[in-house]
C-alpha cells in the first residue's frame, strides 16, 4: 500500500504542475468560466441547478410560467457526476467556480483510476505512473475542456477497460479472484456490480464504449481459446451496465410512455453525422493548435482543404 500510496503521490505532483503552469492557476479567478459559450452555458445551468434544488432534473427559475424539466432530453446518464456535483456544491456555491474546480479535478481522478486499473492489470509501477499522466493529459482531456464537462471526466475509461478484461479471462460478476472458496459469493461480486454502475452512469457515450469493449473481448478471447465462459462473463458485466442505465433512464423512458415524443427537442441532422464524427483523417494527423509549427500548418492546410477554402 506505501509504495501504491507513494506512486499516486507522484501522478498528483506531476499533473499538479502541468495544470499551474498550463492554467496560469496563480493569475486566474477560479469563479470566472473557463468556457462560457456552447454547451458550457448548459453545464452552468446543471450546476447552478443543483446548488439551488439538489438535483438536475427540474429548475424553477426556468421554463416560465411554469418550471423547466429534462425529461424530454434525457441526461440521467450522467447521474454519477450530478451526484459529484451534488457533494462538491455542499462546499462550493458559485457555479463557475464549482464547474472549473469539477474540471480541474477530473486531470487527478482519471489519472488516480489508471494508474490504479494499471497496477491491477499487472503493469509495472514506473509505466503505469508515466502512462497514467500521459492518459490524463491527452489532448482530448483540453478538447473537451468544460465546453463538454462529463465527457471530459473520462475517469471511467480505465475502470471499462479492466472489466473487460476481467470478462476475456473468462471471471463472472460473482467470480473470486483469490480464495474463492473462503470468500462469499456476494461479497466477490459486490465490487464489481459496484464499477459497472458506475460505467452506466458516468455518461452514455462511456457505457456505450463499456458495453462494446467488454463484447468484443469476449468474443476475441473465446473465439482464441475456443470457450463459452468469457462470453458467458461478458454477458453478466453487460447486463449489469444495461440494467442500472436503464434505470438512470427510468423517468425519461416512463416520461415518453405518457407523453409521447418531443421531436423539436431529440431530433438530430443528418449534417450532425459529419460534423460531430471522428473522422479517420483526425486519428493520422497532428492535434489542431499543436505548439510545433509544422505539426500545426500539416493540420491546418488539411483543415482548409477539408472546407474548401485551399
Amino acid at each position: 500500500m506505501r509504495s501504491v500510496a507513494g506512486d499516486l503521490a507522484w501522478v498528483t505532483a506531476a499533473l499538479a504542475i502541468v495544470l499551474l503552469f498550463t492554467f496560469e492557476l496563480w493569475d486566474i479567478d477560479l469563479r470566472v468560466p473557463l468556457s462560457y459559450s456552447g454547451d458550457g452555458y448548459w453545464h452552468g445551468r446543471d450546476v447552478q441547478t443543483i446548488i439551488e434544488t439538489g438535483w438536475v432534473q427540474s429548475s424553477p427559475r426556468l421554463g416560465f410560467p411554469l418550471r423547466a424539466t429534462m425529461l424530454d432530453y434525457p441526461i440521467a446518464g450522467d447521474n454519477l457526476h450530478f451526484l459529484a456535483i451534488r457533494a462538491m456544491a455542499t462546499v462550493v456555491g458559485d457555479w463557475a467556480a464549482l464547474v472549473n474546480l469539477f474540471y480541474l479535478a477530473s486531470f487527478f481522478t482519471i489519472g488516480w483510476s489508471s494508474y490504479v486499473c494499471q497496477r491491477w492489470l499487472g503493469c509495472g509501477r514506473r509505466t503505469a505512473i508515466v502512462a497514467s499522466v500521459l492518459f490524463a493529459l491527452a489532448p482530448y482531456h483540453f478538447g473537451r475542456g468544460t465546453y463538454h464537462l462529463y465527457l471530459s471526466s473520462y475517469w471511467i475509461v480505465p475502470v471499462t477497460v479492466l472489466i473487460a478484461a476481467r470478462a476475456a479471462s473468462g471471471l463472472g460478476v460473482a467470480a473470486a479472484t483469490r480464495a474463492p472458496r473462503t470468500r462469499p459469493r456476494l461479497a466477490a461480486a459486490a465490487p464489481w456490480v459496484l464499477l459497472c454502475a458506475a460505467a452506466a452512469s458516468s455518461g452514455s457515450y462511456y457505457a456505450t464504449f463499456a458495453l462494446v469493449s467488454i463484447a468484443m473481448m469476449s468474443l476475441l478471447a473465446a473465439a482464441s481459446h475456443r470457450t463459452l465462459r468469457p462470453i458467458v462473463a461478458g454477458a453478466g458485466y453487460c447486463a449489469a451496465i444495461g440494467v442500472v442505465l436503464v434505470a438512470n433512464y427510468s423517468t425519461s423512458i416512463l416520461h415518453r410512455i405518457r407523453e409521447g415524443p418531443n421531436h423539436i427537442v431529440t431530433t438530430r441532422f443528418p449534417v450532425e453525422g459529419d460534423t460531430y464524427a471522428l473522422r479517420l483523417i483526425q486519428l493520422l494527423t497532428p492535434t489542431p493548435g499543436n505548439v510545433f509549427a509544422p505539426l500545426r500548418a500539416i493540420t491546418e492546410r488539411w483543415r482548409l482543404e477539408s472546407q474548401g477554402e485551399a
